[in-house]
Order: C-alpha cells, then sequence, then structure tokens
C-alpha cells in the first residue's frame, strides 16, 4: 500500500480514535468528581447513621431531581423520596478445634463439612492397583480441607439442637465495611415486598 493511501485510511479512522479520546476524558473526570462525591456521601451517612443510632433504612422525602433535558433546559422536576440502606455484611470464622472439643460427634457431624482433594493422581492410581493399600500412605495423597457449614448451624439452631452458648468462644465475627445503596421509594417497595 502506498503512503498516500495508508495516511487517507488512517485519516478516514481518525474521528473514531478523537471521539473515543474525548469521550474517555470526559468519562475519567465525571468518574473522578462522581468518587469524591460518593467518598463524602460515605462520611456522612456514616455520621449520621452513628448519630441517629440507626441499623439500616433512613428515608429522605421531597427530593426535587431533574425529570429531563431538551437542549440542555430543564424541562420538569420532580420530587420523590429516596431510601438510604446502609449494608454491611459480616463475616464468621470458626475454630474447628475448640467445636470439636465443645461440640458432640452427632453435632458436628452435621455441621463440618470435609473436603478431599487427590493432590497425585498417578502416584495413587498406581498404589490402589497393587491391591496392598496401607491406610497411612494413603492419606499422604489427600489434602483435607475442613469448614462449619453455616446453613446447618442456623438450622441445628432453629430445631434447638445448637445454641449460641455452645458456640460461645468457638467462632470470631468481623464485619466488611459498609456500603450504602439509594433507592427510589417506590424502586425499594417493588424489590423488598414493602408496603409503606
Amino acid at each position: 500500500m502506498a503512503i498516500n493511501e495508508v495516511n487517507k485510511t488512517i485519516d478516514t479512522f481518525k474521528e473514531f480514535v478523537q471521539e473515543y479520546y474525548i469521550k474517555k476524558q470526559n468519562f475519567e473526570k465525571e468518574e473522578r468528581e462522581f468518587n469524591k462525591v460518593k467518598a463524602n456521601f460515605y462520611s456522612q451517612m456514616s455520621i449520621l447513621y452513628d448519630k441517629l443510632d440507626i441499623k439500616n433504612v433512613i428515608e429522605f422525602g421531597d427530593i426535587k431531581v431533574n425529570t429531563g433535558t431538551v437542549d440542555n433546559e430543564t424541562v420538569g422536576k420532580n420530587t420523590i423520596s429516596l431510601r438510604v440502606i446502609k449494608v454491611q455484611k459480616q463475616n464468621i470464622k470458626f475454630n474447628i478445634p475448640k467445636l470439636k472439643k465443645k461440640l458432640s460427634k452427632d453435632v458436628m457431624s452435621k455441621i463440618l463439612v470435609k473436603r478431599y482433594e487427590v493432590i497425585n493422581m498417578p502416584e495413587l492410581t498406581k498404589h490402589l492397583k497393587a491391591c496392598n493399600v496401607n491406610p497411612e500412605l494413603f492419606k499422604t495423597f489427600l489434602n483435607i480441607v475442613e469448614f462449619i457449614s453455616e446453613s446447618e448451624v442456623e438450622k441445628l439452631a432453629d430445631l434447638g439442637m445448637l445454641t449460641i452458648e455452645d458456640l460461645k468462644g468457638c467462632y470470631e465475627v468481623t464485619k466488611s465495611e459498609p456500603y450504602y445503596k439509594v433507592t427510589n421509594k417506590r424502586e425499594y417497595n417493588k424489590s423488598s415486598n414493602i408496603d409503606w
């Protein structure tokens, strides 16, 4: 391809590169501004939730929002109610050795999940083919992962077979950083099936 043709071809694609670059610059600027507003919003919501000792939902009524623009002019305003929902997930880490000492074997068998992972299948296959399987040697081919099934703990607690006293000292609860969701009251009601 001649240099003249290459330059013509490049020129035909120049507008796509230009448009992408401008949109990317605008997006990055908007994203930086949004992240500043978000950090301030999270900080203020944290203060508000702590001050009022509210655990999850706060409603803000009579918030004016633009319903649209034509030629950069606002054509209408609506008043809506917004809900701010604080979400903070909890993680529970169980101390399995302590639970094994504290709970009965029957209860432990219901809540303890064991996963066995073969870490050297070719060698295991050779060994099993020999038919004279030594259990201790067999175990060296496995990696055993144990964890507590939280759903089973909840089921046993619901049935009265397990109490918080039974678990006392055998777990640690950590909370993740909270985040906040903002929804229109009507959207919130639809998604949660709550009639306010």
